[in-house]
């Protein structure tokens, strides 16, 4: 026979059918009362105070990064890193692509345009020019300038190099931004953005599927990363079958964390008594995050 009980008042005595159990800990909600051959099972939850992060205490759970700004955030930046992005926020780049694309971008250009008047042409002139330019540094800068420092070896005039600069940029197919944009390192392919819909307790979501609204919700406020955990249980997946993991331990870190975030976790406890309600045994089972989730783990363990 299994029972719902409720506690009689805020002291840890419980009442089933007439039994008076009194408890060592203090319930938080119903008492659930199976009686037995031999006695009773008294099973119930107790209110975690104290508990502490759990992606952290666990493995295979991954990690959550907050936003810097976030007011749930930590000193660092390891939401940043996690975007390949510099500890200001900036895109982190790939230099040498950045520099390649300049590169050819100029090599592509016809050499006349680096035509110099007969008197301040040596053999070859053009091709050197060309190489000294595409060798410059690139950046976001005017190509005047670049000519300016990519040619200061020779003497050149400002009213030539303008001119040089001018017929370089009607035919140069090239931009800095575009450029910039492309030489981006992109984040790790792993990493989930994270929302916040944060309204009578805070509810972290894969970015898109929560509750989105004007006022209480913030998109991309932390990233999910897998740990070392996680990275070998999806080493040799197929990509498809990647993704669908990390999705997969991103919901279940979520789901435990939420209740971590909103102070929802609970100790277990399940006491067994005689037939006389004379207490014999009190054993933890386990930490439960969630209480409604904890309330049917105990209804299923006292059938």
């Amino acid at each position: 026979m299994k029972t719902t009980a409720k506690t009689r008042s805020t002291a840890s005595v419980c009442i089933a059918d007439g039994v008076e159990f009194v408890l060592q800990h203090k319930p938080h909600g119903d008492v659930v009362v199976s009686e037995t051959d031999t006695g009773y099972k008294v099973g119930y939850k107790v209110l975690e105070e104290c508990a502490t992060n759990p992606l952290e205490d666990y493995d295979g759970y991954g990690i959550i990064h907050h936003h810097p700004r976030s007011r749930y955030g930590k000193p660092g930046n390891d939401y940043y890193y996690a975007l390949n992005l510099d500890k200001y926020g900036n895109p982190i780049l790939d230099e040498d692509k950045l520099q390649a694309s300049w590169y050819d971008a100029v090599i592509a250009l016809p050499t006349d345009l680096f035509t110099l008047p007969s008197d301040l042409a040596w053999e070859g002139h053009q091709e050197e020019l060309r190489e000294e330019l595409a060798n410059e540094e690139a950046g976001d800068y005017s190509i005047a300038v670049q000519c300016e420092y990519a040619w200061a070896s020779h003497g050149l005039s400002l009213e030539l190099r303008t001119e040089m600069a001018n017929k370089i940029k009607s035919v140069l197919v090239w931009s800095y931004e575009d450029a910039e944009v492309d030489a981006r390192l992109p984040p790790d392919k792993d990493v989930i953005m994270l929302d916040l819909y944060d309204h009578s307790g805070c509810t972290w979501s894969i970015s898109g599927t929560g509750t989105l609204c004007q006022w209480d919700a913030s998109r991309w406020e932390a990233v999910w990363v897998p740990d070392k955990c996680i990275l070998g249980e999806a080493e040799h997946l197929a990509e498809d079958e990647r993704k669908a993991l990390m999705l997969k331990r991103c919901e279940e870190a979520l789901k435990i964390y939420n209740a971590w975030s909103n102070g929802d976790v609970f100790e277990l406890y399940i006491e067994t008594f005689d037939k006389g309600s004379c207490p014999l045994s009190c054993e933890p089972i386990c930490t439960y995050y969630g209480g409604y989730e904890a309330d049917k783990f105990l209804e299923e363990e006292l059938k």
